[in-house]
């Protein structure tokens, strides 16, 4: 009877942690949230380790367990950024470098080569330019 008292208090406590779990995000996500939300600020991983109550050593540690480090998730922020400033923002080059943080626009243009295998003036010229104060349906009847 000890024993069957002992595995139903560990199954409740199974349960429970795994519901914590479920709730709150995994240190990759809320890296993610944090680095989103800094905008042009480039974080570092002492601030972001501060910022979640963490050492930067267990900070690392639990981005390795998730399958990654903060140099890929920062990496990973500003390729998604980039796109989404060239292909819906319609940014120029050198906005979207500025934009970014870089500290002049070639350095962007290589990283951009880099990360994706092609220019960034080649996916922005592959994005219908949008005109002010006209609708898409006006622009596409012209």
């Amino acid at each position: 009877t000890h024993s069957a008292v002992m595995a139903a208090q560990l199954g409740l406590l199974l349960e429970q942690q795994a519901r914590i779990k479920a709730v709150s995000p995994t240190s990759t996500v809320a890296v993610e949230q944090l680095l989103l939300r800094s905008g042009k600020a480039r974080l570092s991983i002492n601030q972001v380790a501060e910022t979640l109550h963490l050492s930067v050593r267990t900070l690392r540690r639990r981005l390795r367990e998730d399958g990654t480090s903060y140099r890929e998730l920062c990496e990973r922020i500003r390729v998604d950024c980039a796109q989404r400033l060239l292909r819906e923002q319609g940014m120029t080059v050198a906005a979207a470098a500025e934009q970014l943080g870089f500290s002049d626009t070639r350095s962007f243009r290589r990283a951009f080569k880099r990360w994706l295998g092609q220019l960034p003036s080649k996916m922005r010229a592959a994005v219908p330019h949008r005109v002010e104060g006209v609708s898409d349906f006006e622009a596409s009847s012209r």
